[in-house]
């Protein structure tokens, strides 16, 4: 090993006064919402309050920093003074809207632009420039310039903005270079960068000239439902929905962190996976095992007697996993039987509860805990065992973040209610959508009230619903093809959501479930299947494991990991060379690179528990 040994620190300036300031004010404290952006890059960064940055030698022991929306007055001197020649010395800087730091950054600010009404109101607009650190970010699906005076959802293959919920400032490159331009609400060009990145001696200093967590977290959970904001009737899910009539295929928040992940890989900083191995265990540990994207499928029984076994009979002769969520219906009993639901989870299935907040209430309205604590200690003693997640019949919710405390309080860990398309229509079968920003699963957070704490209680938003096919008769094998190229290729986590009433109903359904296995298989995709238990199992286990003590080397990259999944997890690290050898526990033990975003990423597998990763570099 080279003598030039450094440890490889991650770490973000939080203050909880600040939070606890901002909550006293009756505001969120929105960038609360930076330890959630962790959580989905799966970075093991550390808290580090600002008044460290005093201090030039604690400065000094962290390599790679996040810094907030902090004002010019809570920044001293001394602070500009340490972080500049940090900085020049080799640091990584990523700036969030933050004050008094221009000079480091590169960039000077001529204005602010405030966002107008609430704090969920779309406030600008920006795209990404051509740049190595861009490179193939922005979605291929809505590359291209848009038809004049064309409704957004009815073009085809249009060019999408990506969108900023948050105070603006308007600030121009000096000593730094446009890698996003900034558009106004009207998506008129204001002259002006959304970001900026500054290769500043050794170092660099990249900014983003808006809150980043604030639009991360409004985009994940979006506008608190007061009223039926969508006009269809009903408090759904749609009612939540901030983006507006902006196009509903792009990862709007997945597409920020993807820009960020480019960032952090200045550094050779290990992140950890988003999906675990595929299992294989008659061949043991091999690069194959590393997948391209993880699909997880389910549905709703709608209390449709009879069929929820046989579709469960179905998907298990086709190898997949699947999970069967159960209604109770106007009288509050459930279509299904113990014996079905045993049945069921003989097949290696999951079944869990279909919340039924639709009959029997004054609609348009809301639900109370009361409502969800009836209905969960009606499935527990109808079927003996709690459930894990649920979804709500036709996507009802109430409120904001409330559900997920409620649900959380009766045992259930996860919700799978958050639709991918704005409502109405009532009902948006055969599309593919990310309306609320992202793919991957995300924890709740609490509003101001709640302390803007976390809850232990995950969404897994429905991305890919009824895909493939448009009548019991038709397919659309374009549309299956769509969502598995775009999980592919971006790794997503996707919901293959399909009712059983229509997999025991509609021969196309089956057919187009089909098709899917048929195509994932022909282009040679290495795809994880879990149902909806088993991911928020997963992204439980990998949300407690680990990364430390990550050291480098010119020679070395070195690092402890902690799995706490039985099915082992997958670190990713950024390398410069894709010529390596990787040692884990003093073992040699198999890899896997990729070219991605521009730039080689090595995979490893690590198994439970806790393991020694040793990466070997060679020019």
């Amino acid at each position: 090993m080279a003598k030039d040994v450094i440890n490889l620190t991650t770490s973000y300036i939080y203050d909880a006064d600040l939070r606890i300031e901002a909550n006293r004010q009756g505001k969120n404290y929105w960038y609360e919402y930076i330890k959630e952006m962790n959580e989905q890059l799966g970075l093991r960064a550390e808290e580090m309050s600002r008044n460290s940055l005093e201090d030039a030698a604690t400065l000094n022991e962290v390599n790679i920093l996040f810094i907030g929306d902090l004002t010019e007055a809570q920044i001293t001197e001394t602070m500009k003074s340490n972080l500049d020649a940090w900085v020049k010395s080799g640091g990584v800087l990523i700036g969030f809207g933050t004050e008094g730091l221009d000079e480091i950054f590169g960039n000077s600010c001529d204005s602010i632009t405030p966002q107008t009404e609430s704090d969920y109101t779309i406030s600008g607009y920006f795209d990404l420039r051509s740049d190595p650190l861009t490179t193939d970010v922005h979605s291929y699906l809505h590359p291209e310039p848009k038809t004049e005076g064309a409704p957004r959802f009815h073009r085809e293959q249009s060019e999408q903005k990506l969108i900023i919920f948050s105070n603006i400032r308007n600030i121009s490159p000096g000593n730094s270079t446009e890698i996003a331009r900034l558009y106004g609400i009207d998506e008129t060009d204001t002259g002006y960068a959304a970001i900026t990145k500054r290769d500043y001696h050794n170092g660099h200093a990249y900014y983003f000239a808006f809150n980043v967590p604030q639009t991360i977290w409004v985009l994940h959970q979006g506008i608190p439902i007061t009223h039926d904001r969508d006009g269809d009737g009903y408090y759904r899910t749609g009612d939540l929905i901030a983006i507006g009539d902006n196009e509903r295929e792009v990862l709007y928040a997945d597409e920020i962190l993807f820009l960020i992940q480019n960032m952090l890989a200045q550094k050779p900083q290990p992140l950890i996976y988003q999906m675990p191995p595929k299992a294989c265990p008659e061949r043991g540990e091999r690069d194959d095992q590393i997948p391209d994207a993880l699909f997880y499928w389910g549905g709703d029984d709608e209390a449709a007697a009879g069929t929820q076994v046989w579709a469960s009979n179905w998907m298990k002769e086709k190898g997949l996993p699947y999970h069967i969520n159960i209604m109770p219906n106007r009288d509050g009993k459930f279509a299904m039987t113990a014996e079905e639901a045993k049945a069921i989870l003989a097949n290696g299935h999951e079944c869990s509860l279909h919340y039924n907040f639709w009959d029997n209430f004054n609609h348009p309205c809301g639900f109370t805990e009361s409502d969800v604590r009836a209905q969960a200690e009606a499935f527990y003693q109808t079927f003996g065992f709690r459930h894990v997640c649920s979804v709500n019949h036709c996507v009802r919710w109430s409120g904001w973040a409330e559900p997920a405390k409620w649900m959380r309080a009766v045992g259930g860990r996860a919700d799978n209610s958050f639709i991918h398309h704005p409502l109405p229509p009532m009902n948006p079968a055969n599309r593919l959508g990310f309306v609320f920003g992202t793919s991957y699963p995300f924890y709740f957070y609490d509003n101001y009230i709640g302390e803007n704490r976390k809850i232990d209680f995950l969404e897994e938003p429905i991305t890919a619903y009824e895909v493939g096919y448009s009548s019991s008769e038709t397919t659309d094998f374009d549309s299956v093809h769509k969502v598995i190229d775009i999980a592919a290729k971006y790794h997503l986590v996707m919901d293959m959501f399909y009712h059983p009433v229509n997999i025991y109903r509609h021969p196309a359904c089956r057919e187009a479930i089909e098709e899917a296995l048929r195509y994932i298989d022909s282009k040679g995709i290495i795809a994880v299947h879990k149902g909806n238990d088993g991911l928020w199992e997963w992204w439980d286990k990998r949300s407690r494991s680990q990364i430390a003590d990550v050291t480098v080397s010119d020679e070395t990259v070195s690092f402890t990991a902690v799995c706490e999944s039985d099915e082992g997890m997958i670190v990713k690290v950024p390398l410069n060379t894709s010529e390596h050898s990787v040692m884990r526990d003093g073992r040699g033990t198999s890899f896997k690179n990729r070219f991605e975003f521009g730039r080689n990423w090595l995979y490893v597998i690590v198994p439970k528990g806790k393991h020694k990763i040793t990466i070997s570099t060679r020019d």
